[in-house]
């Protein structure tokens, strides 16, 4: 699978989050359906917002992500994987 149609597979999978997610609301909001969760019970169109501004939020990363990959100025670095040890410096005068 090349770079182009991966990030085409991905952005239809994050308009399949959407689509799910704004379903799920009006579905909610017609049919006065709610969750109970630990003894609350909260609208269901709630947890289709959330799924909607989920979704949204991985289209703006996949977006940011498609911009950067077909730069040509990219190689791969092991380096990119480790992680950065972060220094406290807490109490210390």
């Amino acid at each position: 699978m090349n770079k182009k149609s991966a990030i085409i597979l991905l952005f239809g999978l994050d308009l399949l989050i959407l689509i799910a997610g704004g379903y799920l609301t009006i579905s909610c909001y017609i049919n006065n359906i709610s969750y109970k969760i630990l003894n609350t019970s909260f609208p269901g169109f709630i947890l289709g917002l959330v799924v909607i501004f989920l979704g949204a939020r991985y289209f703006k990363a996949a977006l940011k992500m498609s911009k950067n990959i077909f730069k040509n100025d990219l190689s791969f670095s092991w380096g990119n994987f480790k992680r950065e040890k972060k220094s406290s410096k807490v109490g210390k005068a």
